[in-house]
């Protein structure tokens, strides 16, 4: 999913990763910076312009203004040159051993809408929603990452780990629409009419994921700093340099293996700048081809609800919900809908990647402490009526018709 304030676009639409982008303006004081520089607030920024590539403020007894920008990036999928990773040919996270005819793909089904004369083909993890009954299982592989610069650091602790593995995502819970997995409940309210108004047994499900020892990624100069906001240590990092520093770890899974980043209190930006004028990205999703087939995989920070504000959605595992269930929904960024934009996120501009979250974000339900961010149905995007559960355009009612049109 796109960030969220601003959109910015790097690559072609078809095959992107997708950023998931802060709709909150954090606002406070930012201390850790520089040591030349003096403490600074964040205000919010009056509109979604490119950010400008400003040169560290010299330091000052006033405060100097330092917007966060949440913003949207969409970022072309990989594919990695020779020399493959050749350690092994094949990795065995979190699904057993790998057969003589090599990797299994991951698991998709393949369908198609029409708007306006058009078709749209689109592809979803799991099986096909029309056909029979049964319940896909999806192996997971979690990578904790801590980011550090000089004695300073942004860690994922074991609390934090068991948090998230113990949320929603990965056991039931009553959610709108019946009881079970976020995603799972998600996919099945919006798949209502073909299963039967839910009374067929068909469920998409994530295992519980392997979770691999914390990566310790040291952010290079010029990259990102540590920072502090509103009392909470926070990383503030160039997302292509993120993005790349994770991708062996993304490549060490086989391809029907989701790959979840999981970093804590990390804000990344497109791109770093000292005046962190074009940060606000809390998440994305992509996929990198290598000799051994396509990798997907996730990006999300935990947030700490003093950064962002607990009503707004953008705490703990709310960045990590929206992810999955853009991952589930368009597993290699390449569904392309009818241009839209949204009432609700302005700061997208015009789209056309199926990403669920980004027409919603910041709406969101609290279930046991954790948010879980509201998701467009296909309907939506397809601008046809909704014949998904109690026919809603999205799952936790923030809209009640389609998608606007908009000329990208």
């Amino acid at each position: 999913m796109p960030d969220r304030y601003g959109h910015c676009r790097q690559g072609a639409p078809t095959a992107a990763l997708a950023g998931w982008v802060l709709t909150g303006v954090l606002t406070g004081v930012l201390t850790g910076g520089p040591a030349s520089a003096a403490p600074t607030t964040l205000t919010a920024p009056t509109s979604p312009t490119s950010p400008s590539r400003a040169a560290p403020a010299a330091a000052s007894s006033t405060p100097v203004p330092r917007p966060l920008r949440p913003r949207s990036v969409v970022r072309p999928a990989r594919t990695l040159r020779s020399p493959w990773p050749s350690v092994r040919r094949y990795s065995t996270l979190g699904a057993g051993t790998v057969g003589a005819s090599g990797p299994r793909p991951l698991t998709t089904f393949a369908k198609s809408f029409s708007w306006n004369g058009t078709t749209y083909p689109y592809r979803m993890v799991g099986t096909d929603p029309q056909g029979a009954a049964g319940t896909t299982t999806l192996a997971s592989t979690l990578v904790p990452v801590t980011l550090r610069q000089g004695a300073q650091t942004a860690p994922t602790t074991a609390t934090t780990v068991r948090i998230v593995t113990g949320s929603g995502l990965f056991s039931a819970r009553a959610f709108p629409g019946g009881t079970g997995q976020y995603g799972d409940v998600f996919l099945r309210t919006q798949f209502w009419s073909w299963l039967n108004n839910g009374a067929k047994n068909w469920h998409v499900v994530m295992a519980l994921p392997t979770v691999t020892t914390t990566k310790i990624l040291d952010i290079p100069p010029g990259t990102g700093e540590i920072t502090t906001v509103n009392g909470v240590r926070v990383a503030m990092v160039d997302v292509d340099w993120l993005d790349g520093a994770l991708t062996s770890a993304v490549t060490a899974a086989r391809p029907d293996v989701l790959t979840q980043l999981l970093t804590t209190n990390v804000v990344a930006c497109a791109p770093y700048t000292p005046d962190l004028s074009s940060c606000g990205i809390g998440g994305f999703h992509s996929a990198v081809t290598d000799s051994r087939g396509t990798h997907t995989y996730t990006y999300q920070s935990y947030l700490n609800a003093a950064i962002y504000g607990s009503g707004t959605g953008f705490t703990d595992i709310g960045p990590m919900s929206h992810e999955l269930a853009e991952w589930l929904t368009d597993p290699f960024v390449t569904n392309i809908v009818p241009a839209w934009t949204s009432p609700l996120a302005p700061q997208y501009g015009c789209l056309e990647e199926l990403e669920s979250g980004d027409p919603v974000v910041g709406k969101f339900l609290r279930i046991t402490s954790l948010a879980y961010q509201d998701e467009a149905y296909l309907a939506w995007f397809a601008r046809t009526p909704s014949t998904s559960w109690r026919g809603r355009y999205t799952w936790f009612a923030s809209f009640t018709t389609y998608s606007p049109s908009c000329t990208p």
